[in-house]
């Protein structure tokens, strides 16, 4: 018997597999993120989720607390009024209502229009300010929110960016159900 040396079986082993999977996967996730593109209309429809979210947080808070809520819509953000007896004889009208919060529902974008159209039987579009008017009795809410998780009136905002005209967010309020939000692009 003559001795054998050691031979190598033919093929490759464990370890040099695992080096060309790890090759292949990292060029693969290289060549993922070079492709991927961020869509302007992802982050609205994110502003429109967290409005969203937002209103219906105000809505349950409504329900808890058994007391109407007033919301004032600006640009940027939202306001939340409570509303009391107001004075007559102090020359104050029947109900006055005043500010809680504001809540910004997006971030500072210059690109960003935002469209209210409050009633959706009678077609109102409502011009939104940057900010809550400074006399207090200026300040009426746009919508309010019933302890019976009812709304009114029935309202429509739409959100687009000016360099994209024909792709909107449109978040839409019945004035009984959930708000429902919809992505539109042609």
């Amino acid at each position: 018997m003559m001795p054998r040396g050691h031979r190598r079986d033919a093929g490759f082993s464990l370890i040099e597999l695992m080096v060309v999977i790890l090759i292949i996967g990292i060029g693969a996730a290289a060549i993922r993120l070079g492709v991927v593109r961020n869509d302007p209309l992802d982050d609205l429809q994110r502003t429109g989720d967290i409005l969203v979210h937002w209103f219906t947080r105000a809505q349950d808070q409504s329900l808890v607390t058994l007391s109407e809520t007033g919301l004032y819509f600006m640009t940027g953000s939202v306001a939340t009024l409570s509303w009391q007896a107001g004075d007559p004889d102090a020359g104050e009208a029947d109900v006055v209502w005043t500010v809680i919060s504001e809540s910004p529902y997006v971030n500072e974008n210059d690109d960003l229009i935002v469209e209210l159209m409050l009633d959706l039987e009678s077609q109102q579009w409502v011009a939104l300010s940057e900010a809550l008017p400074e006399d207090p009795a200026l300040i009426q809410p746009q919508v309010i929110l019933l302890p019976s998780e009812e709304y009114t009136p029935s309202f429509v905002m739409t959100m687009r960016l000016d360099a994209m005209s024909e792709q909107l967010i449109r978040i839409v309020g019945d004035g009984f159900n959930r708000l429902e939000l919809s992505r539109e692009a042609p």
